[in-house]
C-alpha cells in the first residue's frame, strides 16, 4: 500500500471531489465532512511518505509501470517529504477554519462548488510537490491556479471577480 501512496494522494481527492459534487446536489451537509476526511487522509499519507523517505531514501513511482521519459513519474525526496505534510497541514487548518466563513460569505448554491474547487486546489498543490517532470508540474499548476481563481471569485462581494481577474 505504501508503495502506491504517491498516486493515491492524487487520485483520492479527485474522486472525493466527484463524490462531493454528486452528494452535494442531494444534501450540502455532506460536503464539509468529505472534504475534511479527505484532506486528513492526505495529511496522514504525507507523514507516512516522509517516514518512508527517511527510512529508505528517495521514492520513485512510475505510473502504469512506464519509466520516464515515456511515463509519468512521481518523486518524493527529503525536501518534498517535508514540504508535503506542511502543505497538507495548512490545508487541514484552512478547511477547519474556513467552514464558518463559507457558510457566511458564499451563496448556498455555490457551497458545493467551493468544496470541489478546494479539493482540486489541494490536489494541484500536492501534485506540484511530488511530480517528477516539468510537463506535469505545469498541469498541476494549471489545476491549482484555475481552482484558486474560481475560489477567489466565489464570494458574494462584487470585488471578488475583480480580485480574481487581477490574480490572473
Amino acid at each position: 500500500m505504501i508503495e502506491h501512496l504517491p498516486v493515491i494522494l492524487i487520485t483520492v481527492p479527485i474522486l472525493s471531489a466527484l463524490l462531493i459534487l454528486l452528494l452535494g446536489w442531494h444534501d450540502r451537509r455532506f460536503c464539509y465532512p468529505i472534504t475534511l476526511a479527505t484532506i486528513l487522509f492526505q495529511f496522514v499519507g504525507g507523514i507516512a511518505l516522509l517516514i518512508e523517505v527517511m527510512r529508505q531514501g528517495t521514492i520513485h513511482y512510475h505510473i502504469g509501470g512506464w519509466a520516464p521519459p515515456l511515463g509519468i513519474e512521481f518523486v518524493i525526496d527529503t525536501f518534498n517529504g517535508y514540504i508535503l505534510p506542511i502543505i497538507l497541514f495548512l490545508a487541514v487548518a484552512a478547511a477547519v477554519y474556513a467552514r464558518r466563513s463559507v457558510e457566511n460569505e458564499i451563496e448556498p448554491e455555490k457551497i458545493v462548488s467551493f468544496y470541489v474547487l478546494f479539493q482540486l486546489l489541494v490536489t494541484g498543490l500536492v501534485g506540484m510537490t511530488i511530480t517528477g517532470d516539468i510537463f506535469n508540474l505545469y498541469v498541476f499548476l494549471e489545476i491549482s491556479s484555475i481552482a484558486a481563481y474560481t475560489l477567489i471569485a466565489s464570494t458574494r462581494r462584487p470585488r471578488a471577480c475583480v480580485a480574481a481577474l487581477n490574480y490572473l
